[in-house]
C-alpha cells in the first residue's frame, strides 16, 4: 500500500503544480497577486488530498524499516547527485544575502506601518546575515556528502555538526518568512512561499535524522512524509511560482537561488520517499552458508 500511496502523492503533486502554474499565468493579477476569478478557498481545499496522501504513505511505512541512506564510500545512489545543485544554489543565495545584510538591503517594514519599526529592520538584518551564513554551511555539508559517496573519501565524524547547522538555516528562514511575508491568505503567492519554507524545514530535519541516527530509530516514516510534502510544496508549487514571478519581474537573483535550493530539496525528498516505498517491509538478509556436515572418521582395518 505504501508504494501505491507514494505514487499517487507524486502524481497528484505534479498535476496540482501544473494546475497552479496555469492559474498563475491565466487567472492571477500580476500587480496585486489576487485571483481574477474564483475563490481562493478552493485552492487550499485542493491541497488537502496531497497532504492526506503524504500522511498515508508515512503511515504504511514500517517504523523499523531502514531508509537506505548509507554514508560509506562508494554508495553511488541517485539522490546523492542532487546534493550538487542544492550546494550551488545554497552558495549563491548565502553569498548574495550576506552582502545584502551587510549593506542593509533587506526588506524595510517601516514603509508599511505608521509606527517606527527601525529596530525590527535591524533585527531582520542580523537574522538574514546569520541565515545566509548557515546556508553556506549547508552548501559545504552537501559537497562533503557528495564527495563521501562518489569520491571515495571517508566521512569525518564532525560533519554531522555541519549538517545540524545547515538544517538550522531552514528553521531561521521559516522565521524570516513569517516576519516579512504578507499575512493575507487570499494572495496565494505568500502562502506558497511559507508552505515551501515549512516543508523544506521538515524535510531537512528528517533527512539529518535519517543520515546520522542508527537504523533502529524511527526515521523512515517521517522522511517519506516530509519528502513528499517538500516535493509538493517546493518543487511543484514554489518552482512554477518562481518562474511566474521572474516573468513579471518581481524576483531578484537571491530569491531565484533560494527557490532553486528548495526545488532541489523537493526532488531529493521525492527520490528518498520512492526509495523507501519500494523497499520491502523486512530486509531480506543473505542466508549464511550452512556448515558442511561432519563426516565421521572411517576406521581403517589393520593389515
Amino acid at each position: 500500500m505504501k508504494k501505491h500511496f507514494c505514487f499517487a502523492a507524486l502524481m497528484y503533486s505534479a498535476l496540482l503544480g501544473t494546475a497552479y502554474a496555469l492559474e498563475l499565468f491565466l487567472n492571477t493579477n500580476t500587480a496585486t497577486g489576487f485571483l481574477m476569478k474564483g475563490s481562493s478557498v478552493w485552492r487550499y481545499v485542493l491541497l488537502m488530498p496531497a497532504l492526506l496522501l503524504c500522511f498515508l504513505t508515512g503511515l504504511y511505512v514500517p517504523k523499523k524499516q531502514p531508509c537506505g541512506l548509507s554514508m560509506h564510500p562508494g554508495a553511488q545512489r541517485l539522490e546523492t547527485w542532487l546534493y550538487l545543485p542544492a550546494a550551488l544554489a545554497a552558495t549563491v543565495y548565502g553569498a548574495l544575502r550576506i552582502v545584502a545584510a551587510a549593506t542593509g538591503q533587506v526588506g524595510d517594514m517601516s514603509e508599511h506601518h505608521a509606527i517606527d519599526l527601525s529596530w525590527r529592520n535591524n533585527v531582520l538584518c542580523v537574522l538574514e546575515g546569520v541565515c545566509a551564513a548557515l546556508f553556506l554551511v549547508l552548501a559545504v555539508w552537501c559537497l562533503m556528502r557528495l564527495f563521501a559517496c562518489h569520491g571515495g573519501y571517508p566521512s569525518a565524524p564532525w560533519t554531522k555538526y555541519l549538517g545540524l547547522l545547515g538544517g538550522a538555516a531552514f528553521y531561521l528562514h521559516a522565521v524570516i518568512c513569517f516576519i516579512g511575508q504578507p499575512s493575507s491568505l487570499h494572495r496565494l503567492a505568500p502562502a506558497v512561499t511559507m508552505l515551501a519554507a515549512l516543508s523544506s524545514l521538515l524535510f531537512a530535519s528528517s533527512l539529518m535524522r535519517a543520515v546520522y541516527l542508527p537504523e533502529e530509530c524511527v526515521t523512515a516514516p517521517p522522511l517519506a512524509r516530509s519528502g513528499l510534502l517538500a516535493f509538493c510544496c517546493c518543487t511543484c508549487l514554489a518552482l512554477p511560482q518562481m518562474i511566474w514571478q521572474q516573468v513579471t519581474g518581481a524576483l531578484d537573483v537571491s530569491s531565484i537561488a533560494l527557490v532553486s535550493l528548495q526545488a532541489a530539496m523537493g526532488v531529493l525528498g521525492a527520490v528518498c520517499a520512492w526509495r523507501i516505498a519500494k523497499r520491502p517491509p523486512r530486509e531480506r538478509r543473505a542466508k549464511e552458508p550452512e556448515p558442511a556436515p561432519e563426516v565421521p572418521p572411517v576406521a581403517v582395518p589393520e593389515a
